[in-house]
């Protein structure tokens, strides 16, 4: 396996040594887990593509690219950002680059969607630790809303409506769906199923989405 890092932006640049050495600690990490192909990471000084409050922004654009989006001007950004997030984010994309090409585009709507990002929250704590901290994108969604905003997103579940999948990630006032929805049942309908199985997100990250809900009887 081959990581081939790019950075751009000139604060950025200045962290150079950083970045690369938390890139190839976390993919080696990775790679005991589940064994990747040659990819790359892209870093890119893009404050405007980062999570509000948070000084980093993933996407992965193909099955061998990842972009990273971070602020370097984020406060502690050295030990923060380069340390902590990069990291997370990093085991995040995985798995959306490991699934790229096991699915065709017609498999791709919102339950795929809801699934693959519960599948990428649960890697990070195989990853770093069951211990690690919840993002709030994982606790969107208390505990007695689960049930509410699942029997409305199961209506849409064969949607391949990008808008509509977007509403579900991160919100929709009109729609009256809270920001991260999509996220908070993903997290909670894998914790289910890694429950139900006792496996581990390496273990089942090739799985289709359909499958593993299903078999969650809900």
């Amino acid at each position: 396996m081959e990581v081939t890092v790019s950075i751009y932006g000139k604060e950025l640049k200045g962290f150079k040594k950083e970045i690369n050495k938390a890139t190839l600690e976390t993919c080696k990490k990775i790679n005991k887990k589940i064994k990747l192909e040659d990819f790359a990471i892209v870093y890119e000084e893009n404050p405007q593509m980062c999570i509000p409050g948070f000084g980093h922004g993933g996407k992965t654009l193909s099955a061998y690219l990842i972009y990273i989006y971070l602020n370097p001007k984020f406060k502690n950004f050295k030990n923060k950002v380069i340390k902590e997030e990069i990291p997370r984010a990093i085991a995040h994309e995985i798995i959306h680059l490991v699934r790229w090409n096991l699915f065709k585009p017609m498999q791709k709507n919102l339950l795929h969607t809801i699934i693959e990002e519960g599948l990428c929250q649960h890697f990070e704590l195989e990853v770093f630790g069951e211990n690690s901290k919840l993002y709030p994108w994982s606790m969107a969604l208390k505990e007695n809303e689960i049930k509410k905003y699942l029997k409305r997103a199961k209506k849409y579940f064969d949607s391949r409506d990008i808008s509509l999948i977007y509403s579900w990630k991160f919100g929709n006032k009109k729609l009256k769906i809270p920001r991260w929805a999509g996220y908070s049942l993903g997290f909670h309908l894998i914790k289910k199923y890694l429950e139900k199985t006792n496996k581990k997100v390496s273990e089942i990250y090739r799985l289709d989405a359909k499958k593993i809900f299903d078999e969650l009887n809900i």
